[in-house]
């Protein structure tokens, strides 16, 4: 996946290792939206990371509890219904 619109926003999704972070989303950004992923994560990290930071770019105002805590709860729900990453 090379970009992704959240919200009639596009943004470019990067995966790298020299981020610091598991993810991170640059909503505050007029043009030129990113939203970073760690390309080493696990498929099950991955998930709740995407999650995460798609939130971020759709509820920019929602605070970092509710998108953490939201973010995990997808993620499980998800995977207890049987989600894998296609390859």
């Amino acid at each position: 996946m090379k970009t992704h619109v959240f919200r009639s926003a596009r943004y470019r999704i990067v995966e790298s290792d020299r981020i610091k972070r598991d993810g991170y989303c640059d909503w505050r950004r007029k043009k030129g939206k990113k939203l970073w992923i760690k390309k080493s994560l696990s498929d099950e990290k991955r998930l709740d990371v995407l999650i995460h930071e798609g939130l971020h770019a759709c509820l920019p105002d929602a605070d970092e509890h509710t998108v953490q805590e939201t973010a995990q709860d997808l993620a499980l729900f998800l995977l207890r219904d049987g989600w894998r990453r296609s390859q």
